[in-house]
């Protein structure tokens, strides 16, 4: 039973620690993405999809860093 507990315990940190490692990753090709995007957006000038953009930005990561919570 022991063993069996310390096997799980292990397995389990582990694969913590992948989902977190996952996911600052995609939290890190996101904010590089919307830095495209927003440079991208302020040669034309459209302050309201660049809100907008900013506004997706925030609500991907805050989905990203629940999982890391997890």
């Amino acid at each position: 039973m022991i063993i069996r507990t310390y096997y799980y315990l292990r397995k389990n940190k582990k694969l913590r620690f992948f989902v977190r490692r996952e996911a600052k990753e995609a939290e890190d090709m996101v904010h590089k993405s919307f830095k495209v995007l927003n440079n991208e957006i302020e040669k034309v000038d459209v302050k309201e999809i660049k809100k907008d953009l900013n506004e997706a930005e925030d609500l991907i990561v805050k989905e990203i860093k629940d999982i890391e919570k997890t």
